[in-house]
């Protein structure tokens, strides 16, 4: 149909992280993947496809505030989500609209005892296919096949007997490694963990709901320090100040931690895939190598700190008080209600790019020569943004039944 609800008992049993995971394969229409592999990325969301020439992305609404996307929510927290389709469902809402809109109720406390709840997790994900890379006798194979055709017009093969003989004996890891880059440099699991504590109650004057929550992703890299971080609470408070007046404040806050290399994934996996495997990380030894084709081009170094760092916190307060007053006394139904949305961001970041160790054999004198110097200077950046986005809302409305 037009609209779609999944509700929070349903996204518990998931035992999802993230909300949008929850509605993939319950919402027909809905295509939702992951934009990218690296930790605390989060997803695109296209409902029943493209229907603008800017962004695709729909609105999401959040206890009815608009909100840039939903990927932080902990689904502990959420009551229902609410997928609308078509025009005539989102049509309340505008041209914002255009790409569909999703709904979320968070939990409110209802009167009663007081509840208490944990939810925690540990999952492990890995790349959907593995890529088999060639050893170095494969590869020197087909390089000499593909100079040994006339048509190349090569002038000779470039890898002699005897140097095939060391890629199939693995006599002399010194001169003729044989690597196996994606095992160099990547992980088989990459992890990812949650834990979250909830508190709710109440009672006919004031209810209450409250959570916490802390979530941390691995990279897929071995040796590496990129992950990300989040912390989170929730607080939910709804008052009936006496018969005709009610007030509400709801607060949210949230710190991401993303810790980056200084080189981008894109460049990383092109890279390290289609290194030559007759190179490799170490020397026998242990020293780190400097690149096949370029001392700084070793990419089981490239995904570590080595190099630098590129380190972002973002720390995001979100307040919504909102008052409903009836008037029952001028007529029986009507009554007034207003909100202010107040979304505080404070950001800031550093990046560092920093020379290393690689080193470099000289078969001659048999000595490693630190090439250190020839891996950059030292630079330092540091960056911060603060902003605010304040929504009033106010309105009268009519309920009543006949």
């Amino acid at each position: 149909g037009a609209t779609v609800q999944v509700k929070g008992d349903d996204i518990a049993r998931m035992n999802t992280v993230s909300p949008l995971t929850a509605l993939q394969s319950q919402t027909p229409g809905v295509n939702i993947t992951k934009t990218s592999g690296q930790p605390g990325e989060g997803f695109k969301v296209i409902i029943r496809g493209i229907g603008t020439t800017g962004s695709s992305n729909p609105l999401y609404i959040v206890d009815g505030v608009a909100r840039g996307n939903i990927d932080y929510l902990n689904p502990a927290d959420i009551e229902s989500l609410d997928v609308l389709k078509d025009a005539a469902s989102a049509a309340i809402y505008g041209a914002r609209a255009a790409n569909g809109v999703i709904l979320v109720t968070t939990k409110r406390g209802k009167e009663g005892k007081m509840q208490v709840n944990y939810n925690g997790s540990y999952t492990l994900s890995q790349p959907t296919r593995i890529p088999q890379m060639l050893n170095s006798y494969q590869y020197a194979t087909y390089v000499n096949e593909y100079d040994a055709d006339p048509r190349h017009d090569q002038g000779g093969i470039t890898y002699s007997d005897e140097v095939l003989q060391h890629y199939i004996n693995h006599d002399d890891d010194l001169n003729y490694p044989d690597t196996d880059w994606w095992d160099a440099v990547a992980k088989d699991w990459a992890g990812k963990t949650q834990h979250s504590l909830s508190v709710s109650g109440g009672n006919d004057k004031l209810s209450f709901y409250s959570s916490a929550q802390y979530m941390w992703q691995d990279a897929i890299y071995k040796q590496s320090t990129q992950d990300y971080k989040q912390y989170q609470f929730i607080t939910n408070i709804d008052a009936k100040i006496n018969k005709s007046v009610r007030f509400s404040f709801d607060i949210l806050g949230r710190q991401e931690q993303r810790n980056r290399g200084i080189y981008s994934t894109p460049y990383l996996f092109t890279y390290f895939l289609t290194t030559f495997p007759g190179s490799a990380p170490y020397f026998p030894n242990g020293l780190p190598r400097v690149g096949y084709d370029g001392i700084t081009r070793n990419a089981a170094i490239m995904v570590t700190d080595q190099p630098g760092y590129n380190k972002y916190t973002y720390n995001i307060l979100n307040l919504k008080p909102l008052l409903h007053i009836d008037l029952d006394m001028i007529t029986k139904g009507l009554y007034v209600e207003g909100y202010a949305a107040l979304d505080f961001h404070f950001d800031n970041g550093k990046s560092l790019n920093q020379p290393y160790d690689l080193y470099y054999y000289d078969k001659a004198t048999n000595e490693y020569q630190n090439k250190r110097a020839d891996t950059g200077k030292i630079s330092v950046n540091s960056w911060s943004s603060n902003y605010k986005t304040i929504t009033l809302n106010a309105r009268i409305g009519y309920s009543h039944t006949f």
